[in-house]
């Protein structure tokens, strides 16, 4: 049995690596809504790009970065 550790998959903002960009503008939310479906439901995003290449997003409700709100890991398919 493999076991998941609920911090791989939520945390709150203020637990997030530094590395994490924050975007809320309304172009690059709709980018990433448009081209992965697992991000219909949120309205901002924390990313991990590795030159053009998107390596981590993790979803937030609302678009007011405010330390303690949860945000949610999102799975993207390599190699797209």
């Amino acid at each position: 049995m493999n076991c998941i550790n609920v911090n791989d998959i939520i945390k709150r903002v203020s637990e997030l690596p530094a590395n994490l960009r924050f975007v809320n503008n309304n172009c690059l939310v709709d980018y990433f809504k448009e081209r992965f479906k697992e991000t219909q439901k949120y309205d901002s995003f924390f990313v991990k790009m590795n030159g053009e290449r998107l390596e981590e997003i993790w979803g937030m409700y609302g678009k007011n970065l405010e330390f303690n709100k949860y945000v949610y890991r999102i799975r993207i398919a390599t190699g797209r």
